[in-house]
């Protein structure tokens, strides 16, 4: 029960649990109904305040939820189920900070937030993932910001995307481009003073040593 707590289930007193066609696994438990992706349990915002009801789970081929909640009426009153259809609009996700140029030694900073269409999943319960240079997608977590550290000199781009409740996944993530400048030994106006400089050394150290040849002739 702790690791899965751990892992964002708030509440390990499971009162009912469901597996779809589709793989993914839900659960219902006194203070949420959580779905689980794999990596972590997210609690669906839509059915929050149904799951100290919930008594046990089960999903059609429509893709509709089905929850057979306790009906506290008088004795012989027949069970209730609420039928719940997940929300299909998925969120939007924009990038609220980032860096160009990064400095060397490449430590950048980005934030971003997302938005769901009526507020159907409240801001603070959207989840996000990211990935840099067409790279591999990571978990989804509740994160807003990342620390990317150390990348190599050149050009980048940095991708985020959003995921709802009903883990709608935005389809057209946010994304940003950057640049990783070399140190100043590397940066071409750096040499180019370093070039004048040596040219300097080269004429004056000439100079002397043909005054030199003069005065020992003289």
């Amino acid at each position: 029960s702790q690791c899965a707590t751990e892992a964002g289930l708030e509440d390990y007193r499971i009162t009912g649990l469901l597996q779809t066609r589709e793989g993914a696994t839900w659960t219902a438990t006194n203070t949420a109904i959580f779905r689980f992706d794999g990596y972590r349990w997210y609690a669906s915002s839509a059915l929050r305040d149904l799951a100290p009801m919930a008594w046990s789970l089960s999903k059609t081929s429509d893709g509709a939820m089905w929850i057979n909640y306790r009906y506290w009426g008088p004795a012989g009153s027949p069970p209730r189920v609420i039928r719940h259809e997940p929300d299909r609009i998925p969120p939007e996700t924009v990038i609220t900070l980032s860096m160009d140029p990064v400095p060397y030694p490449g430590n950048a900073l980005v934030t971003w937030r997302g938005s769901d269409p009526w507020r159907m999943t409240p801001e603070e319960d959207l989840s996000f993932a990211w990935r840099l240079d067409g790279g591999e997608w990571g978990a989804f977590r509740p994160s807003r910001s990342e620390v990317l550290l150390a990348l190599p000199v050149g050009s980048h781009a940095f991708e985020v995307t959003s995921r709802d409740g009903d883990f709608n996944v935005d389809p057209s993530p946010a994304v940003v481009h950057f640049t990783v400048i070399p140190p100043v030994w590397r940066q071409p106006w750096f040499g180019a003073i370093m070039a004048i400089l040596l040219a300097a050394i080269a004429v004056q150290t000439t100079r002397v040593l043909r005054r030199d040849r003069r005065l020992r002739r003289t």
